[in-house]
């Protein structure tokens, strides 16, 4: 937990509270803070927000001289064709849990039918989630 919230479903235990605090301290980068900070469950992004997170994408790709398996190029530019289409984009960045917008929203198996579409996460109803950047700004807060 840092700031009083937890930022896994699934992942517990000693010593991780040293990462979910990471993005509030000045040990790394504004663009690895917002990266890190979209890896957490619950985490959504502004569509004013976008650029910043797909230019930190791009930064941390290159900033590397590992293979990111394309995962982050490959997001920045599915984020910069869909930038248009929608108000906030969410995050589940992990295989190894339920998919946190969908999951156990209906009886439905079918990912695309008009009942899962209706069972989606709601942003404008529901609380669960938090803002990237809103979590970014407090940063200055928690030194």
């Amino acid at each position: 937990m840092a700031n009083g919230k937890s930022y896994s479903r699934t992942v517990t235990g000693e010593g991780l509270d040293d990462l979910w605090a990471l993005p509030y301290t000045d040990e790394i980068t504004r663009a690895e803070k917002i990266v890190l900070l979209s890896t957490f469950d619950k985490n959504v992004v502004r569509n004013s927000e976008l650029a910043e997170l797909i230019d930190a994408y791009r930064a941390f790709d290159k900033n590397f001289e590992f293979e990111t398996y394309c995962s982050l190029p490959e997001q920045a530019e599915i984020l910069e064709k869909h930038k248009d289409k929608y108000v906030a984009f969410g995050f589940n960045q992990t295989s190894v849990n339920s998919a946190f917008w969908t999951e156990d929203r209906s009886t439905c198996e079918c990912e695309y039918c008009v009942t899962c579409q209706e069972d989606c996460y709601n942003l404008n109803t529901e609380s669960e989630h938090f803002y990237v950047f809103d979590e970014l700004d407090k940063e200055s807060d928690c030194e």
